[in-house]
């Protein structure tokens, strides 16, 4: 009989020693601590965009009224302020945010940040988190903008400033060209035409970025233009952002000009385009696309 104690309590402890084990690494959890990222994978809490770029990335620790911690995590810190401004009554432990830099958590109130319209952060707010003022300032040098503390960044987010700061052309400020096609009439009495190539039912993510630009010549004839530069910036507005990982279009041979959009999610979208000539900005058009998930298994 005492053999069969010994057995059932040796049974016992073993059943017991990973509820034990799981119960330490709980409670030795620091619930303040931040989330780990799975970048390519995670979604932000926000706008439900893939979190793909670990310099913008922001999250919180708070406590639910359960007692529960949650973490939620977001691509952008512009996101991190619009939930906050959404839940406002949530027991916040902790803020973080990644060094736009080093790409590692920092504590985002203690941080500085720097706003600018050359930093393309995944949502359009153009505000990236460094560790001190030193560091902001360094970074200015290669992004001309302001350095700013959390709570003018919070500020200027949540009143549109800094999406307008950040140099997003907003729908009502460009031409849609309907048809695919604008022809432009510029003050110096030259024309230009612009065609595009792309289609405009396309599917979601990286696409080439295709428009033929021609100017008329002698006698009302359409050639091929060159010394024009290309800068395209895609929009969503029904979100209210753009998209990072875009190439402007080159010229590759005669008229066509090549580059890359980003559609990094399913809607209608606008890219506007910008034709300069020595730095000058000749002209501006913008195009409506349908984006739309890709085919299962396809290769659109």
């Amino acid at each position: 009989m005492m053999r069969i104690d010994r057995d059932i309590r040796r049974l016992a402890t073993g059943l017991m020693a990973p509820a034990l084990l799981l119960a330490a690494s709980c409670a030795s959890e620091d619930p303040a601590a931040p989330p780990n990222v799975h970048l390519g994978d995670d979604v932000c809490a926000v706008c439900h965009m893939i979190v793909s770029d670990e310099r913008y990335a922001a999250a919180l620790s708070v406590r639910d009224e359960r007692g529960r911690v949650e973490k939620p995590l977001f691509d952008d810190i512009g996101c991190l302020f619009e939930h906050e401004a959404s839940a406002p009554d949530q027991e916040i432990l902790a803020r973080h945010v990644r060094h736009a830099d080093a790409g590692v958590w920092i504590d985002a109130d203690a941080a500085v940040y720097l706003q600018s319209r050359e930093l393309h952060t995944p949502m359009g707010f153009g505000i990236g988190a460094l560790a001190t003022r030193a560091e902001a300032e360094s970074l200015r040098e290669r992004y001309p903008g302001d350095v700013i503390d959390i709570e003018e960044a919070r500020r200027r987010v949540l009143s549109g400033e800094a999406m307008a700061g950040a140099g997003y052309f907003g729908g009502s400020q460009t031409e849609t060209g309907d048809d695919g096609e604008a022809v432009i009439e510029l003050e110096d009495g030259r024309a230009l035409r612009l065609a595009l190539r792309t289609p405009r039912d396309i599917a979601l993510g990286r696409r080439p970025f295709e428009i033929e630009i021609h100017q008329r010549g002698v006698g009302g004839a359409w050639r091929p233009v060159g010394g024009v530069d290309v800068r395209i910036e895609p929009w969503m507005p029904s979100m209210g952002h753009g998209s990072p990982g875009n190439e402007h279009p080159t010229r590759v041979e005669g008229a066509l000009h090549r580059g890359v959009v980003n559609f990094s999610m399913p809607g209608d979208w606008v890219v506007h385009v910008t034709l300069l000539e020595g730095g000058q900005e000749l002209a501006r058009r913008s195009f409506e696309f349908d984006v739309r998930r890709a085919s299962p298994g396809g290769s659109d």
